[in-house]
């Protein structure tokens, strides 16, 4: 079961990313990114062990095509009047982790090192209803990450921050991967837009 979650949240986030090509008459092999690529690995979550009360956890996850994720870290809440903070700290450690390349791609990507996860959640409640309404939320991923493609081994620096203020009407995530500024921005719920340099023509 944590194999198929682990499969389907990296398949997600690859098609998000545009990685899946697009359907045409001849198979052809989607062009290798390691941007992409840490993208993708970035996206691992530990999913219910962020459920519940505050404290400690640790939690693991098989990837889709051998080795496997481990999370450890925290989590705290704090009380402003009618809004609860969550802040969630966690490190995410890959050891062997391989993910398949989509769509038309028989290939894999592995990954081995750490990425760190720093956020917080900005809740309303309102007589104690579910779900809150969310506020704000952000978070940046930072670390280093050695990913294979075949022979070609790529160390990677990743420092990814995002950003969700409901009050502002903005969504952001900015930084770089591998290398490559990653930009993706929407106000007030309108059509959300990813621009990297490796996409630009």
């Amino acid at each position: 079961m944590q194999r198929d979650r682990a499969r389907a949240a990296a398949a997600g986030a690859l098609a998000a990313l545009g990685i899946l090509a697009a359907c045409d008459t001849e198979p052809t092999e989607p062009p290798y990114s390691p941007s992409n690529a840490a993208i993708a690995f970035a996206q691992f979550s530990p999913g219910g062990s962020l459920a519940g009360d505050a404290g400690e956890f640790e939690h693991h996850v098989s990837c889709p095509m051998g080795g496997s994720v481990t999370f450890r870290g925290s989590v705290s809440l704090e009380e402003e009047g009618a809004v609860r903070i969550r802040r969630v700290t966690y490190v995410r450690r890959y050891e062997d982790c391989g993910i398949d390349r989509g769509y038309r791609s028989s290939s894999a990507v592995t990954a081995n090192g750490e990425l760190m996860y720093d956020g917080e959640m900005h809740m309303e409640f309102h007589d104690e209803s579910w779900p809150p309404t969310v506020l704000l939320q952000k978070s940046r991923q930072f670390g280093t990450l050695t990913l294979l493609h075949g022979d070609e081994v790529t160390e990677c620096e990743y420092d990814v921050e995002q950003v969700f203020d409901l009050v502002a009407g903005q969504y952001a995530v900015t930084g770089t991967a591998c290398g490559v500024p990653v930009e993706r921005t929407a106000m007030g719920g309108a059509r959300v837009y990813w621009r990297t340099l490796s996409n630009k023509k």
